[in-house]
């Protein structure tokens, strides 16, 4: 989880939208494929809003609550649509993949909008 929102601080302090953007793609780089199995296992569904939004939160990053709320919303849907799409690429679903993978990441860009 530290590496994700280490890049969105850098994002955020040089307004760089392309390097926000990787945060919250949905296939890990090529130089770290496991980046995103790392960053769904970094917590569970009972604490992800919480420890998503202790990362958000910097001495050097003062976000207003607003963007802040909205930013836990937002790597809490991604939290979740990644978890979707490593049990699809494990087999964990079976004729329903699409769809629940689908839904989930009709989420997070339904954040995005909202945000």
């Amino acid at each position: 989880m530290d590496k994700i929102f280490q890049i969105f601080h850098q994002a955020q302090a040089s307004g760089s939208g392309p390097l926000l953007a990787t945060t919250l793609s949905p296939i890990p780089p090529p130089h770290d494929i496991s980046l995103l199995r790392r960053f769904h296992k970094a917590s569970s569904i009972f604490s992800i809003q919480d420890d998503i939004r202790q990362e958000l939160r910097s001495p050097y990053l003062r976000l207003p609550k607003p963007e802040l709320n909205a930013w836990v919303d937002i790597y809490t849907a991604y939290w979740k649509a990644i978890g979707e799409i490593l049990r699809a690429e494990t087999g964990q679903h079976r004729d329903d993949w699409a769809t629940k993978v689908y839904e989930a990441w009709k989420e997070v860009v339904n954040f995005l909008i909202r945000g």
